[in-house]
Parts: structure tokens; C-alpha cells; sequence
């Protein structure tokens, strides 16, 4: 995913409540290239990316090998993020939605939506869930894209418990 960075890189992933567009994406790419290109700690740059995966994830990335992100740099990279949120009129902070891996291809559902969507048989505990409380460049590989039944996410979805 990002070339050049150690597996010391931290990740922060806010999930959309629904697709962007193209349009949102360009915008996200040319703002989150100028934020990140501006961003420091304690007036030290930071090696940092903002990239957008599945239409639906944004991804802040800063390579803690060289400088941590400090308190103040997390708030700005918060900042960021609240201000795409105004400017695209999204939600990106709702912790309470996930992208899955249905039968007709990507889904997007409120965790309190879940029990109906197995019930209506578009997602099982095979179903593929995109966790993005992943936090660790080294854990993103294998722990962003797992089954519902191996998530956090099984625990919103009493109907295949």
C-alpha cells in the first residue's frame, strides 16, 4: 500500500457512510497531498500520505521511524479530516460503519443495519469486512480485509452469531 514506508507507520482510517465520487476523490487526493506536505511535529516534517481506498476509506499514513506524530500533529491531521467533511458534505468520523464484500461487489452499512442484511442473506459470517480500526502499516496487510466472523464487527450482527 505505501511504498517507501517502514512497518513503524501509523495509520488512522475513516470510513465514509457512502461512496465518493470521483469528484470527492480528486479533492481528497489534492488536498491530502497538500496537507501532508505541510505537516510536521514540533516544526519537523513528517513523512506522511493521505490516499483513498475502496471509494470509501481514507487513510492517514505517517511513518513513525523517523518522527512520531505528536499530540498537536494528530489534532491538525483531525482537522483535516473535519474540514473534508464540510467542504464534501460527508460524515467520516462515524466509527459505526463498515465496508463489506457482498455478493453484487462493495457495501456500505451502519453496524446496526448488519443483522438485517444477513437476514436478507447479503452477508454470512464469510462475509469479507474492511476494519478500519487497523492502526499499524505491519498490521494492515493481514488484519484490514478479514471475514465478519474473525472481526469486531460479529459482535453488531446478532443474526449469525
Amino acid at each position: 500500500m505505501l511504498q517507501g514506508f517502514s512497518t513503524h507507520t501509523r495509520l488512522w482510517i475513516y470510513t465514509a457512510e457512502r461512496f465518493l465520487t470521483e469528484q470527492e476523490q480528486a479533492v481528497i487526493n489534492t488536498e491530502g497531498n497538500t496537507f501532508v506536505t505541510s505537516w510536521a511535529s514540533h516544526g519537523t516534517p513528517l513523512k506522511a500520505s493521505v490516499q483513498v481506498l475502496n471509494n470509501a476509506h481514507i487513510v492517514i499514513a505517517v511513518d513513525e521511524a523517523q518522527v512520531g506524530a505528536s499530540g498537536c500533529s494528530i489534532d491538525k491531521s483531525m482537522s483535516f479530516i473535519q474540514g473534508l467533511e464540510k467542504k464534501l458534505n460527508l460524515v467520516l468520523t462515524n466509527r459505526m460503519v463498515v465496508v463489506y464484500e457482498g455478493k453484487n461487489g462493495l457495501g456500505i452499512a451502519k453496524l446496526s443495519d448488519l443483522d438485517r442484511l444477513a437476514e436478507q442473506g447479503v452477508i454470512n459470517t464469510n462475509t469479507i469486512v474492511f476494519d478500519a480500526l487497523v492502526d499499524k502499516l505491519a498490521d494492515f496487510e493481514s488484519k484490514f480485509k478479514v471475514s465478519l466472523k474473525d472481526s469486531w464487527v460479529q459482535r453488531f450482527c446478532t443474526a449469525i452469531a
